[in-house]
């Protein structure tokens, strides 16, 4: 999944009709273990997690699943900006 992170939403891409977890971090690492939010991908497979107060300078990362139950690596640690 492509991500686009602001404090209050993660927007990205990912395969038509997958569902998209989203999971960010508490302490400053790349480790992100919180889950914040899901959503499912439209059939252009843009999604977004809205209603979110994420940290600045915490990362979020997301994890997809198709509808084979076949769930991607975790995407790329993206930093929360300003």
């Amino acid at each position: 999944a492509n991500l686009a992170v602001t404090t209050a939403q993660v927007d990205g891409t990912s395969g038509n009709g997958a569902t998209v977890d989203v999971y960010t971090n508490t302490d400053g690492d790349s480790d992100c273990l919180v889950y914040v939010g899901t959503d499912t991908a439209d059939g252009a497979g843009n999604w977004s997690v809205t209603g979110l107060s994420l940290t600045i300078g915490h990362y979020a990362v997301a994890i997809q699943t198709d509808g084979t139950g076949s769930s991607s690596e975790v995407s790329a640690a993206v930093v929360v900006p300003p």
